[in-house]
């Protein structure tokens, strides 16, 4: 019996040894890769945006940029994907405010077309092409439009070519600056919330509901950005739980669609998220059909949370 334990008791302990080496190893390399991985998005933001001295700035984590220069806004930088011969193929792209395309990187790393076929729309000759092209230009010759494809690469050159154009369509509405307006929707919203109380500003798209000197409640302002495009979610929030949810309508600019992602405005879907603490909202399920909806909505509400002082 001790002959056949020892083995176990010898593979447990040098299991614990490797795990306790590779979390050492992590919490050293990690900030160097994330630093890494930081210089390379910047080093293609300068890429498809190349002005000195631009600042970008993220509007969407990870997905869409505001280029700017002294605080004015010279164009947007947005990654977008498309399902080509075998794999997603990813571009980045640069647009200014005319809606001109500034420049197209597709970056090698995972991508696993053909070689010597489709992997040549990574090659810089297919992505000075799109250079200068409106919207309505970026499609392939074949296609009725005025783009080369790559030869015996069909599949994967109207893939890149489809992840511009789409791109370019989903998120031209950044282009312009956003006009701030002294009544913007939400204004008329917040006295609902607390109805006896006095709203004051407390920060950033935070309020406070104050009564007789005492605090009753906290009120914020969170963006999700759905199937349908960027919406806006305001979050009462009384002793660390949910009070009361709004989201705006469609006459105020929401984006989703009547049968699917506007699900999520309806009271028996919010009723779910009263009474529990901000930060739980992921674990609310999702609405069947507008998924990305019902996930930037929880999202919405956990991020204007910790901008609160949430944990």
């Amino acid at each position: 019996m001790k002959d056949m334990l020892k083995p176990t008791f010898v593979l447990v302990i040098t299991a614990i040894v490797a795990s306790a080496l590779l979390a050492v190893v992590y919490e050293k390399t990690s900030p160097e890769i994330e630093k890494r991985a930081k210089e390379k998005l910047l080093d293609n933001l300068k890429t498809v945006f190349p002005v000195e001295g631009a600042d970008y700035k993220p509007i969407i984590e990870d997905t869409l940029w505001c280029v700017e220069k002294e605080g004015k806004r010279l164009g947007i930088i947005f990654v977008n994907g498309m399902r080509g011969y075998a794999s997603v193929i990813k571009v980045i792209v640069g647009v200014d405010t005319t809606g001109k395309i500034v420049g197209v990187h597709i970056p090698k790393e995972g991508l696993s077309e053909t070689p010597g076929l489709g992997m040549k729309v990574t090659e810089p000759w297919f992505m000075e092409q799109f250079k200068g092209k409106k919207e309505e230009e970026v499609k392939l010759k074949k296609d009725g439009g005025t783009l080369d494809a790559v030869t015996a690469a069909t599949i994967s050159s109207r893939a890149a070519t489809n992840a511009v154009r789409l791109g370019m369509e989903k998120y031209k509405k950044y282009l312009k600056e956003e006009e701030k307006s002294e009544n913007e929707w939400y204004q008329k919203h917040l006295s609902e919330f607390f109805p006896d109380a006095e709203i004051k500003e407390y920060g950033d798209k935070i309020w406070m509901a104050v009564k007789d000197n005492e605090t009753l409640g906290t009120i914020y302002l969170s963006y999700g950005e759905g199937y349908g495009g960027k919406f806006g979610v305001l979050v009462a929030v009384k002793d660390g739980k949910i009070r009361d949810i709004y989201i705006q309508s469609p006459d105020e600019g929401f984006p989703e669609t009547k049968e699917f992602g506007c699900k999520v405005r309806e009271n028996t879907y919010l009723k779910k998220f009263i009474g529990i603490n901000p930060d739980e909202a992921g674990m609310i399920d999702d609405i069947t059909g507008a998924t990305i909806t019902s996930e930037a909505l929880k999202k919405a509400i956990v991020s204007g949370y910790k901008r609160v002082g949430g944990e």
